[in-house]
């Protein structure tokens, strides 16, 4: 969940870029004047790579996070809730990002509101996951200390 909430800004910069383009457009046009050296880009290829920039953040901060929390909490009774995560997360990525990018082929700008309400959905079970998380890990200082205390052995 943290994860998530860490790409929380990069999502809505992602969105209010999307709502900010023209209904439509031409995705193969030059958007705006190149240098000489630099290679030719288009009003498609520039959207397509905001998006691209969005995922590879996605790719580095969901992903990684959300398989080691599969794997650990497999088998317990946290294993449900952050199954709850997981499809909510692959909803956005299997439905909720192709419906923004479908549109930009056809000099559409996207229509953001499914992939926004699928984002919120899964924002909405952190409180409710966290409440989980803390009843199953919380740790108490004089719980710790006990623990320490009945079990710490030095080495000779």
């Amino acid at each position: 969940m943290g994860a998530l909430v860490s790409l929380q800004i990069d999502f809505r910069s992602l969105i209010n870029y999307l709502d900010d383009l023209e209904p439509t457009f031409n995705p193969v046009e030059q958007r705006s004047p190149a240098s000489i050296t630099a290679p030719v880009k288009t009003y498609g290829d520039e959207i397509h790579e905001q998006i691209e920039k969005f995922m590879a953040k996605w790719m580095d901060r969901i992903e990684p996070p959300l398989f080691v929390a599969l794997y650990l909490l497999h088998g317990t009774a946290m294993y449900p809730a952050v199954g709850q995560i997981n499809n909510g997360i692959n909803t956005i990525r299997q439905q909720g990002i192709p419906s923004i990018t479908r549109p930009i082929l056809d000099g559409q700008r996207p229509v953001t509101t499914p992939i926004r309400n699928m984002w919120n959905d899964v924002l909405r079970l952190r409180d409710e996951h966290l409440k989980l998380a803390h009843e199953h890990f919380s740790l108490e200082r004089t719980e710790v200390e006990k623990y320490v205390r009945q079990n710490w052995t030095q080495s000779p």
